[in-house]
C-alpha cells in the first residue's frame, strides 16, 4: 500500500511540473518587474545579487544582512536561494519562486493587540500589498495594518485574473479606499512601462521638490532608461526614482511605484 502511495505522489508531482511548464508564459505575463524569478533554474538570491551588484556569493551572507541602498537584504539559510526579503525600517518585503507559483508579500513589524486579546504583542502582521501567482490564476490583494484592532483588516477585495484572460476586479478605486496599501520595489529594470496611476508627474530631477516636466496619464507608454539608485518613501511605497522617456521624446523621472510592466497584474 505504501509504494502505491509513493507512487501516485511522484506522478502528482510530475503532473504538476508539467502542468508549471506550460503555463509559465502566464506566470511570466503577469509577474512584476522580476520575470527571471519565473524561472525555476534561476536562484533567487543570485539573481538579486546579480541586479543590485553585490559583491561576493548568498551563501557567504546566509542568516546575515546586507546593507544595500536604504534597504537590509536577509537570505535565510533553509530556503536554498528560492526566497530573499528586504526590510525598510519597520516594513519587510519576501518573494518567493518555486514549482507551485511566485508570491509576493508585504509585512510590518508592529506592537499590536493581537486577535484582540489584552496582551500586547510584537510581531510581523500582513499589510500592503500581496501578489499571488498559481499555475491557474493570480490575484492582488491589498492589506491595512490597524494597530487598534485585530491583526488586519482588508483594504478592498482581491483582483484575480484567470487563464482564459477572465479578470475579476473590485468595484472600488483603489484611489478611493481609505486605507494605505503600501509596496517595496527594490530596483527596476532598463525596458517599456506603462503610467498604472491617473496623473504622475514627470519631473527635471528625481526629487517630489523638482520642476513638472509634465503630467503623464494612466495608460502611456514609457521607456526606463536608468534606475537611479535613490530610494524614497512616498505615501508609503518604497521604490527607486527612474529615468524614463515618452513616446515624444521628452526625458524626465518619475517615482517608480507609479509604474508597471505591460500585463502585469497590477491596480
Amino acid at each position: 500500500m505504501k509504494k502505491i502511495y509513493y507512487i501516485l505522489l511522484i506522478l502528482l508531482n510530475l503532473h504538476i511540473s508539467t502542468v508549471f511548464a506550460k503555463d509559465m508564459k502566464f506566470l511570466k505575463r503577469l509577474s512584476p518587474h522580476y520575470s527571471e524569478l519565473t524561472d525555476q533554474k534561476i536562484n533567487v538570491s543570485e539573481l538579486f545579487f546579480k541586479k543590485m551588484k553585490i559583491d561576493g556569493k548568498p551563501e557567504d551572507y546566509f542568516d546575515k544582512e546586507i546593507e544595500f541602498r536604504k534597504f537590509k537584504v536577509t537570505i535565510p539559510r533553509k530556503a536554498k536561494g528560492e526566497i530573499i526579503s528586504f526590510s525598510y525600517k519597520k516594513k519587510i518585503k519576501k518573494y518567493n519562486s518555486n514549482k507551485f507559483g511566485y508570491n509576493e508579500t508585504n509585512n510590518c513589524e508592529e506592537d499590536a493587540m493581537f486577535y484582540q486579546t489584552e496582551k500586547i504583542k510584537r510581531g510581523l502582521y500582513d499589510c500592503g500589498r500581496t501578489l499571488s501567482i498559481g499555475m491557474y490564476d493570480a490575484s492582488e490583494v491589498c492589506w491595512d495594518f490597524n494597530v487598534k484592532k485585530q491583526v488586519t483588516e482588508n483594504c478592498r477585495e482581491k483582483t484575480y485574473v484567470f487563464q482564459d484572460g477572465y479578470l475579476l476586479k473590485p468595484k472600488n478605486d483603489v484611489s478611493e479606499c481609505s486605507y494605505r496599501c503600501y509596496d517595496m520595489i527594490p530596483f527596476l529594470d532598463i525596458g517599456e512601462y506603462e503610467v498604472f496611476r491617473e496623473r504622475v508627474f514627470l519631473r527635471e530631477e528625481p526629487s517630489t521638490s523638482s520642476k513638472i516636466i509634465s503630467t503623464l496619464k494612466k495608460g502611456q507608454v514609457l521607456k526606463l532608461l536608468e534606475d537611479t539608485g535613490i530610494i524614497e518613501e512616498i505615501e508609503e511605497n518604497i521604490a527607486p526614482w527612474v529615468k524614463v522617456s515618452t513616446q515624444s521624446g521628452i526625458e524626465g523621472y518619475v517615482f517608480g511605484a507609479l509604474i508597471k510592466v505591460p500585463g502585469e497584474l497590477r491596480y
